[in-house]
């Protein structure tokens, strides 16, 4: 990976630091979930996270690289966890990164176990990373992105405090 911008350190270095995970398995889990967000959002909603949080491009293009090396094999933690395996494989039977947002948030938390992110991991995680938002972007906008994101995904409810 190329050298980030003290702004996107900052931003991984708070969601690691929040969610207690170790920080290298943290960054390219928030990376992930970043290029998740990018691969998933409408693009208006994508323009307004730009605008208020302008590190979030350099963020999802090095998730999107963890993703290729993830699918190729070579970024896992030992094989991943059981929770990650069952996801990425449900998610694939239901169209992967090419289906819908419940397929493509499926395959995020197989990638986000196939780096040894556990249920309590992905859960201490989504605290981290809405945290870190809502001290920037405030209670109002966070509030609403988290109940149109459980609406749309209701699997999400078990991860996002």
């Amino acid at each position: 990976m190329s050298e980030r911008s003290r702004a996107a350190q900052d931003l991984l270095d708070d969601v690691a630091t929040r969610s207690g995970l170790a920080p290298a398995t943290a960054n390219v889990a928030t990376m992930l979930v970043a290029a998740h967000l990018a691969a998933t959002l409408t693009e208006f909603r994508l323009a307004d996270l730009r605008r208020r949080i302008p590190e979030f491009d350099e963020v999802a293009a090095e998730g999107r690289a963890h993703a290729a090396e993830i699918a190729s094999g070579r970024l896992a933690a030992g094989g991943g966890t059981f929770t990650g395996r069952l996801f990425a494989s449900v998610g694939g039977l239901v169209g992967g990164d090419g289906g819908g947002p419940v397929s493509r948030t499926m395959v995020l938390i197989g990638q986000l176990g196939r780096i040894g992110l556990d249920v309590g991991a992905l859960r201490a995680l989504g605290r981290a990373m809405i945290g870190h938002v809502r001290g920037r972007l405030g209670d109002g906008y966070v509030d609403t992105m988290v109940a149109r994101a459980r609406a749309r995904i209701p699997i999400l409810g078990r991860f996002l405090a």
